[in-house]
Formats: C-alpha cells, structure tokens, sequence
C-alpha cells in the first residue's frame, strides 16, 4: 500500500501528519507533505492489526486465582465474575490450587468449585472437608452439598461425629439440604446431642428428608428439655401436619362428652 493512502485499512481512520511517530526512521521515510494526510508506514505494520477472529486474550489464570484468594472483597468479587465466565478453561487449575495446602484462601476456591457445581472436584472436596482448618472444612461441606452428588452423603455423615459443635450443626444442615435419607440415622443420633441448637438443626434436617414421616420424632422432641426446642418443635408440627391440633382437640372434646354421658347415665340410673 502507498504512502499516499489516506484511510487506514484497518482502523477505517485518517491519520494526521501532526501525529508524532513512534519511530523516528519511519517519520523520516514518510515525510510531511502540506495539506496532504499521510499514513506512516509504522500505523500499518502487521502488530498494529487488530484480529478479530481471536477473543482477547484473558487474565493469565494464576494471576486470576492469587487474586481471587488473597485479595480484598472488592478483587474477589470482580475476579469470581471472571472465573464464572470462563469456569471450563479454568476448573483444573482451580482444583490443582485447592490441593496445595500451602495456599492462603483456598476457602474461596471450594466456594467456587461448588457454585460452579463441578464435579471433578469431588475428590478433592471430600479432601478438604477432612481438613482440621474449620474455614476449609466448612467451605468444602457447604461446596458438596451445591454440588449434590451421593457420593458425599457418606463423608458427610462421617463428619457428624467431629468434636467440633459448628461443624455437626452446619453439616447436618447441608445433609438436610440435599434431601438424602441415606444419613437419616446419623442425623437421628444427634437428636441426643448435648447442644441444643444441633438437636434442632438434626430436627429441621429430618423433617426436609421425611416430611410427615418425621411425625413420630418430632412429637418425641415435645419433651425436649430445652424451651426453645420444645417451641421449635411445636411449630414444624404445625407446618408439617396441620390437621394434628384439630384433631388433638376432637379427642378432647370427644373425651369431655363421653363422660359427661357416662355422668348423665349414672345419674338416670339412680
């Protein structure tokens, strides 16, 4: 192409004389011509060229990972859109990076795996929620139970045992939440737990897996010896088996009238 071309091909632009050159030899084999707009030849080398047919080129992935781990809430939050937006190209080195132990953050990693719902990642996951670090532990629980394969009904059910009190309840939370009955009897244990707060969650857990069949359990826990689990208990009734109170009250009423029958009888029979 000439030196005379007075539209660039590829941004569709006129270029100025006044434009300085990046590059002096170039200014010099192109010189200015008054009243003329000229291209130099340094605006239409190939580097210049935009290519549509590639997508710009993203975040160098473990530059978008140290970010997302270690930076403040206003970088994670931008990098989790960028990780969302390209979760297939990345989900490997995500999982790699949850597995290095070493790492800072890797919380936010099983956040991500679970929202994500990648299931390669089980492994891995059922890993972390093994972990002695309770942030681990807990993001990776909370990550299986988004993911919502079986196969982590187990490991979770296992951990309904840990020593630790906010790790039984938030984990028979997440058992709940899946709707498995497979872990029916492991959360039927902690309805004997010292701690009132994991009987109730055992109690809510139980009653979104069986529904009215969790009437009987429930109608035990009315003698609980906390209040706030007897209150508790009282209301799922209501929400699960609302006919219960009406029928409670037929059978007193019922109950009233046969005897003053019985009392009406006796009487006439004197």
């Amino acid at each position: 192409m000439s030196e005379e071309t007075k539209v660039c091909p590829y941004c569709k632009k006129n270029s100025r004389p006044s434009r300085p050159s990046p590059d002096p030899s170039d200014s010099k084999t192109s010189p200015y011509n008054p009243g003329q707009k000229t291209i130099y030849r340094w605006h239409l080398t190939p580097r210049e060229k935009p290519d549509k047919a590639k997508p710009e080129r993203p975040r160098a992935n473990a530059d978008l990972i140290e970010a997302f781990t270690l930076g403040p809430e206003s970088v994670r939050s931008r990098a989790m859109d960028e990780i969302l937006g390209n979760r297939r190209q990345i989900a490997q080195e995500m999982i790699a990076a949850f597995e290095d132990e070493s790492l800072l953050g890797r919380e936010h990693i099983a956040k991500v795996l679970g929202r994500t719902r990648e299931r390669s990642a089980l492994p891995a996951l059922i890993k972390g929620l093994m972990s002695s670090d309770r942030s681990i532990s807990l993001a990776s629980a909370w990550a299986l139970g988004r993911i919502g394969d079986p196969v982590a009904i187990a490991p979770l059910a296992e951990q309904l045992k840990s020593p630790d009190e906010q790790k039984r309840q938030f984990i028979a939370h997440v058992i709940g939440a899946m709707g498995d009955s497979s872990a029916s009897t492991e959360l039927g244990r902690l309805l004997n737990d010292l701690k009132p707060q994991i009987r109730l969650q055992a109690l809510l857990s139980l009653t979104c897996i069986q529904g009215r069949g969790s009437v009987k359990i429930l109608e035990l826990s009315l003698r609980d010896a906390d209040p706030i689990v007897r209150r508790a208990t009282t209301q799922i009734l209501r929400l699960v088996d609302p006919g219960r109170v009406w029928r409670r009250a037929m059978t007193y009423i019922s109950a009233l009238l046969a005897a003053a029958l019985a009392g009406f009888l006796i009487w006439k029979l004197r």
